[in-house]
Formats: structure tokens, sequence, C-alpha cells
């Protein structure tokens, strides 16, 4: 008789034992970087013009990092989860 292998199914988990464990999806991963390579690129425009004050360019180059740590928590909350 032959061996029939099934292969588990996978899923995408948000926010749930499961998905803080798992490997993160790479299309997560692709957010992130991409979010971090622009709010960086727009960091270092802003930090040297001088069509921004320089009381905003501290306002704006806060927000443009939160707004990187936000996108990598997010990131790190899906997690593919392998049901065996």
């Amino acid at each position: 008789m032959k061996e029939i292998k099934t292969q588990a199914k996978t899923k995408t988990a948000f926010i749930s034992h499961g998905a803080m464990n798992s490997p993160t999806p790479q299309w997560a991963k692709y957010m992130f970087r991409s979010v971090a390579v622009l709010t960086t690129i727009v960091a270092f425009w802003v930090a040297g013009t001088s069509l921004v004050q320089e009381s905003y360019k501290v306002e704006i180059m806060l927000g443009l990092k939160s707004l990187d740590m936000l996108t990598f928590a997010f990131s790190k909350m899906f997690g593919i989860i392998s049901d065996k």
C-alpha cells in the first residue's frame, strides 16, 4: 500500500499566542522594510532642507520614526501557524 501524505494547512494569525511564536510572513517583512526605507528617506530630506522650520523638524522626525516602530510592531504581530 502507498502512504498518503497530507500537507499541513497554514494560516496567518494575528495577535494570538501562536502568531507571536511563529515565523513572520514575507509580506509583513516587506511592509516593514518598505515603510522603514521611505520614512528614512523623508527624514533625511527634512533634516537637510531649509523649507521646514527647525522647530517642526524634530516633531516630523519623531513622527516618522514612531511610524517605523509601529509598523515593525504590527509586522511582528502576524505569524504563520501550521495546522498539523
